[in-house]
């Protein structure tokens, strides 16, 4: 049979064509992604001159329980030092302590150590039983394995401050004030990005609905219920037993701002405001919660801006440059 020379000569056009395009929109892609990446300013460069990294210490016995160190090359290995402490987003569910790294070489070169946590996480193969409950044990673990690694380098670290973006911010505001004052290191402030504070505007029902879903023939909504408590408290209940007041009193729990009157953290938050994951109803929950306790705080919105906080360079920059501020007064460096 001949292969008509037309029809190879336009199928090697038609194919150089569509590779051409391929190529167009992978590189398009790229671009865009990094342009995103700068304006939220999620670039930052290190080499060996900025100091040492040690990646994938551990610091429990989940596989998951491991993370990263970055000690700036001009620590002094004699004065007391300084952590910063990154946590990763994700729902409680995904990401990874390399989403925080940007952060770890933004701040280790203004010359306190930074750390970024790797996790249990909801719905993963490695942590069946992860709950928030549990991330919080295994945040104050960190805190105490990363100052006994700092002392292998002959670092003394006596303070320490607690950074996240979404999930992140929520369980850095939660340890900061429900678990603060059993840390290994005492928290001088928080400096979080999109943060949920009121698990009731997180997930809001009525109790209505939320007894129908329980009430109701529908098992797969009754078990959601359930993994969504044992989530919550780490506790394991029957539907037949959960009620609305247990509803109501397991998500306070979980709830940064019903714990603002249990310490006086300072806090430094960040939200989008058109961020329609964590509304603008958090950052003003947040606000009147610290502002009825007198704790020093300070929340920058970005008004064009979705979660990413990718859209308002301005306001990026005032971040930045507050959290500089924020190392040098409660840091005193």
């Amino acid at each position: 049979m001949k292969i008509n020379k037309k029809v190879l000569k336009f199928s090697a056009v038609a194919l150089g064509i569509i590779f051409v395009l391929l190529v167009a929109v992978v590189v398009y892609l790229y671009v865009t992604f990094k342009n995103n990446m700068e304006r939220a300013g999620l670039i930052e460069d290190w080499d060996d001159s900025c100091g040492l990294v040690v990646n994938d210490i551990s610091y429990g016995e989940n596989p998951l329980n491991t993370f990263d160190l970055f000690i700036p090359a001009n620590v002094a290995c004699t004065d007391s030092a300084a952590l910063m402490l990154f946590i990763h987003g994700g729902s409680w569910m995904g990401g990874k302590k390399e989403d925080e790294h940007y952060a770890c070489r933004r701040y280790a070169k203004r010359g306190v150590l930074t750390a970024s946590m790797n996790y249990s996480l909801l719905g993963h193969a490695d942590s069946p039983e992860a709950s928030i409950p549990a991330m919080l044990d295994e945040l104050g673990q960190c805190i105490e394995r990363a100052k006994s690694k700092a002392a292998e380098h002959g670092i003394n670290l006596t303070q320490a401050s607690l950074s996240g973006t979404s999930a992140g911010g929520h369980l850095a505001l939660l340890f900061a004030m429900r678990c603060g004052a059993q840390s290994a290191l005492p928290i001088k402030f928080v400096a979080e990005k999109v943060g949920p504070v009121d698990m009731d505007i997180l997930f809001p029902s009525d109790s209505t609905e939320f007894m129908s879903a329980l009430q109701g023939e529908d098992d797969g909504k009754r078990t959601e219920v359930t993994q969504l408590f044992y989530a919550v408290t780490g506790r394991h209940f029957d539907a037949d037993d959960v009620t609305w007041q247990l509803r109501d009193s397991a998500f306070t729990s979980v709830s940064p701002v019903s714990w603002v009157d249990s310490c006086n953290i300072p806090v430094l938050g960040a939200y989008g405001g058109k961020d329609f994951l964590v509304n603008t109803e958090h950052p003003k929950a947040l606000e009147h919660a610290l502002d009825g306790r007198g704790t020093p705080h300070r929340i920058i919105m970005f008004p064009n801006s979705g979660h990413t906080l990718a859209d308002d360079p301005e306001c990026r920059d005032s971040l930045q440059a507050s959290v500089e501020e924020w190392m040098m007064l409660y840091f005193g460096l």
